[in-house]
């Protein structure tokens, strides 16, 4: 039975600890999305100065207010009834970035806009020279450099191993540099990807290949299909199908090269076939070797194959879903033909049970 959502509702924290509750209006909304720094971010409306638990004021006049932006989060939770049974499913933690308080005499409301733990990372920037030692584990190198990084929670790590290594010279950040947005770039020099989980961990896992995943969830036409609007684009301004990342710089005595290349006859994006050749080139000396050059070029083409076709689904509320999940899909009149596969790239939830849950999603028939 598919669940009904009913709402959501909010806790406000400091570094985990739990300062107030309070319920969400329906005009809240979360949204994951891949392709941003901060994977995951929300808007939180609030029309009322109570509090479900916990004391203080809604209304921030103080820095040390509940939802004033200086350090306290915001842990969201979506509410279900599955058959009878209420369940709320946690769809992130969030720092508060920025408060509106809107009066205009009759009515008084405040928005409350947050981001995930990247932020912060992001936020503390480097002070002086950064350096990672020469052939450093890469996961040890991310981890070091986030953990030296001043935030105000707990850091918890959840990664992956990963056999990568940085170049044989060491890896050098300067001031002001984005301290999240260099463990990203080492993420990817890995063929991995870097982003905060629903409950505020720091993740690092490999690039998932999504024509061998696991299907999440089905949109297939006919009795129980909860997909009630489909949009799809064809459009070969984002498909490249011709990856190179060449390793060179310091460190690197040898420059190397890794590519990947669209080679599936079948995908309408094969590099010997009508489409032509669409080349996406990067350079870094965080390609150490030409295996990690290769690996790198491998894993990005996974996140451009596919893209030559886009589909909006627009479908009854599911907090369950997140980006890379895999969704089975059938609309014969839209084109989308019977056992058609497509990827997660973004996600767009609001907490009115009447609004329904938007996945942007990439076409895997592209990818296989």
């Amino acid at each position: 039975m598919v669940a009904r959502v009913v709402g959501g509702r909010g806790q406000v924290t400091s570094n985990g600890v739990v300062l107030a509750s309070f319920r969400l209006e329906g005009s809240s909304s979360v949204t994951i999305d891949r392709k941003n720094a901060s994977r995951r971010t929300c808007q939180v409306q609030l029309t009322s100065n109570e509090l479900s638990s916990g004391s203080g004021n809604v209304i921030p006049t103080l820095a040390t207010d509940l939802f004033a932006p200086f350090g306290n989060e915001l842990t969201l939770f979506y509410t279900s009834i599955t058959n009878g049974v209420e369940t709320d499913t946690q769809v992130g933690v969030f720092l508060i970035t920025d408060v509106n308080v809107d009066d205009s005499g009759t009515d008084l409301s405040m928005k409350v806009t947050g981001a995930d733990r990247a932020k912060a990372y992001s936020r503390a920037g480097f002070t002086d020279v950064y350096t990672i030692a020469a052939s450093t584990n890469i996961g040890t190198a991310i981890q070091a450099l986030l953990s030296s990084r001043v935030v105000a929670f707990t850091q918890v790590f959840n990664f992956a191993a990963t056999t990568a290594t940085t170049s044989a010279a060491p890896t050098v950040f300067g001031p002001g540099d984005d301290p999240w947005a260099k463990a990203t770039e080492l993420a990817s020099a890995a063929s991995m990807e870097l982003f905060m989980d629903t409950t505020g961990r720091v993740t690092l896992i490999p690039v998932p290949d999504p024509s061998v995943a696991a299907v999440a969830a089905s949109y297939v036409e006919g009795v129980g299909n909860t997909a009630c609007h489909i949009s799809r684009t064809l459009s070969n301004a984002l498909a490249a199908n011709y990856v190179i990342r060449d390793g060179q710089g310091t460190g690197i005595a040898t420059p190397v090269r890794g590519v990947a290349q669209d080679t599936n006859p079948l995908s309408p994006t094969y590099v010997g076939g009508r489409y032509g050749q669409v080349t996406d080139y990067k350079s870094s000396n965080l390609y150490a070797t030409a295996a990690a050059a290769l690996a790198a070029a491998n894993a990005d083409l996974l996140l451009l194959l596919g893209s030559v076709e886009v589909a909006q689904w627009d479908v009854i509320p599911d907090p369950a879903r997140d980006v890379d999940n895999v969704i089975l899909g059938q609309r014969v009149r839209a084109g989308i033909a019977a056992n058609s596969k497509y990827v997660v790239d973004a996600i767009a939830l609001s907490f009115d049970p009447g609004t329904l849950m938007t996945m942007t999603t990439r076409a895997i028939a592209g990818i296989q």
